[in-house]
């Protein structure tokens, strides 16, 4: 205690603190000394402070210096299906292995995930506020799965249903503040899309089976496993891969006896070891089954059984594996020759974000910034033969991986709801005053999707002799195809008024397009945008270079036009999207 006799002061502080350390735990002694030293008097007391609630985070999470984890088991599965996914178990395993690399060694206690309202900690061996890590399904109709506060929950890796969704939807009317302090960790880009809509602060955290060791290639993997694949489906799949190959049931699993989580959670770490082992190639139509392959080094071919799984779960692999269909199957787009891919840079990432999301939970201090950039560098992963590269598309044939510089991301099964026309009611409320409407006889509408504009303006009696609408996708049978990343705006004619709603987030060079729409000379223009400076998320399917509000008022100003109209939605907490109308500086001199 050397550095403590030099200074009298040190020792009295010291003295007043002791209180706060367990005497028995030389330990703790040690920590203070350690963060004395090398300490000048101006600061000391606050770093003293700082060790103090250090340790006092310590120990009511890691007492004996071990961290407390809950992990998931399924024994309701059993109850209510009669069969076990080993895919939940897969995911288990991938929370322990990942919290055993982060933390060393820890405690565990496993506890069924459809019943997390009932923990009780005086059962467990665990302390009370044990961290668990909600990476995982979550659908139950009875939402028990809620942890009650006995737990501390971290989600990372987490899918909400459609079900559970309206559930939150719900709760959250009686409930506002139930998700306050907390970020959840989207599995995949569809739970996250949701989380925004409820105005949940949410991240896409994808999938931890992603972060299972790479294997060491030897000459025994030559074996091809066909995993959860239907026999309809056998006929579309190159014979010479299925001859000697070995079929697997991962999703509907139930061995004989009676149900014990041991059994199931030694089968699938068993399962995993051959395919870990054995395979060359793996096809399947299972998330977590791809998703740990990939991990381990193993080629892997993921088919989705309908496309909404593209859309929703899949996305978890966003950029890493390419997603094939049913009808890509059938018409032989299927690439059954895929490459080794190298995702150890991700996973170190995905590894960070939990560490430092768990250290967030417990009260203590993390770097902000940090968390921030490892989170953005997990969102925007590209892989493509063993490097990140940006807007990568899946081509055919194992060295086939072809850099597109503007890809799209906005998808044709696209699920439209009726935000958007609620979105359309308001960029409408920004119009001048009924005596004006004379001078809007012309709508092109870009981005028009199912061209709810059109019925809204009917609905509004707006008189409109000419409706265009333009749109990656034909949603109708009148829309005019135009993919505007890489496409110049076609000869449609001039109009009084362009609307552009919910369509420059997904826009490349928005100063581009907008330089062809003011080449039209409407009118009036009418747009929505969630500027980078404003908006407090980032929706992973938008483009990354997204522009400040003074960018976009200053394409308006130098093109002639003034803002006439500005309004946010209120309503939503995180991601308020503007809504905005420009008139001709020429118009409004005539007006």
């Amino acid at each position: 205690m050397y550095i403590l006799q030099e200074n009298n002061e040190i020792k009295t502080f010291f003295k007043e603190s002791e209180n706060a350390i367990t005497e028995e735990s030389k330990r703790v002694e040690a920590r203070v000394v350690k963060a004395l030293q090398g300490i000048g008097k101006q600061n000391f007391r606050n770093e003293i402070v700082d060790t103090l609630k250090q340790l006092e985070v310590e120990e009511k999470y890691a007492p004996n210096g071990k961290d407390n984890f809950l992990l998931f088991s399924f024994a309701s599965e059993m109850v209510d299906l009669g069969r076990v996914n080993l895919g939940d178990y897969v995911q288990t395993l991938a929370v322990q292995n990942a919290l055993d690399k982060t933390f060393g060694s820890c405690n565990y206690d496993f506890y069924d995930r459809n019943a997390l309202i009932y923990y009780d900690s005086k059962h467990s061996p665990l302390r009370n506020n044990a961290v668990v890590v909600m990476q995982g399904w979550f659908a139950n109709l009875n939402q028990k799965w809620l942890p009650n506060d006995s737990l501390k929950p971290v989600y990372v890796g987490t899918h909400w249903t459609n079900g559970t969704i309206q559930y939150l939807r719900h709760l959250l009317i009686y409930r506002p503040h139930y998700f306050n302090g907390l970020e959840i960790g989207c599995r995949d880009l569809w739970t996250l899309e949701n989380c925004y809509k409820l105005g949940i602060k949410a991240y896409f955290s994808r999938c931890l089976t992603l972060t299972f060791p790479k294997r060491v290639e030897t000459p025994k993997q030559n074996k091809v496993f066909l995993v959860g694949i239907p026999k309809e489906w056998l006929q579309y799949i190159p014979q010479d891969l299925i001859k000697d190959a070995e079929v697997i049931e991962q999703q509907s699993v139930r061995l004989d006896g009676v149900y014990m989580h041991q059994r199931y959670y030694e089968a699938t770490s068993e399962l995993l070891e051959r395919y870990r082992n054995e395979a060359r190639l793996v096809i399947t139509r299972a998330l977590h089954c791809a998703a740990p392959c990939t991990a381990m080094g193993i080629p892997a071919v993921l088919i989705a059984k309908d496309p909404k799984e593209n859309m929703t779960r899949f996305t978890a692999v966003d950029g890493i594996l390419p997603i094939y269909t049913l009808q890509d199957l059938q018409e032989g787009k299927v690439d059954f020759n895929p490459c080794i891919l190298d995702i150890e840079d991700l996973k170190q990432l995905m590894l960070e974000n939990l560490k430092m999301s768990i250290q967030k939970a417990r009260g203590e201090k993390v770097d902000e910034e940090k968390l921030c950039e490892i989170r953005k560098g997990i969102m925007e992963y590209r892989v493509c033969k063993n490097k990140m590269v940006n807007n990568v598309e899946w081509g055919g044939g194992a060295d086939s991986c072809l850099v597109v510089l503007n890809k799209n991301t906005w998808k044709e099964n696209f699920e439209y709801s009726l935000e958007f026309v609620e979105r359309y009611k308001i960029l409408l409320d920004l119009l001048p005053s009924a005596k004006q409407y004379k001078k809007i006889q012309s709508v092109l509408d870009i981005g028009c999707g199912k061209q709810y504009l059109r019925d809204v303006l009917e609905q509004q009696q707006i008189p409109i002799q000419k409706y265009v609408g333009i749109d990656l996708y034909p949603h109708k049978k009148d829309t005019i195809i135009c993919d505007l990343n890489n496409e110049r705006l076609p000869n449609v004619g001039s109009f009084d008024l362009v609307v552009c709603a919910g369509f420059f987030e997904y826009m490349y060079d928005i100063k581009g397009v907008l330089e062809q729409i003011f080449d039209l000379k409407p009118f009036y223009i009418l747009c929505s945008y969630n500027f980078s400076n404003l908006s407090l998320v980032h929706n992973p399917i938008w483009v990354k270079d997204m522009v400040t509000q003074k960018e976009m008022l200053d394409y308006f100003m130098e093109a002639g036009y003034n803002l006439f109209a500005y309004k946010t939605d209120e309503n939503k907490k995180y991601l308020q999207t503007g809504y905005f109308l420009f008139a001709s500086r020429k118009v409004l001199e005539i007006s």
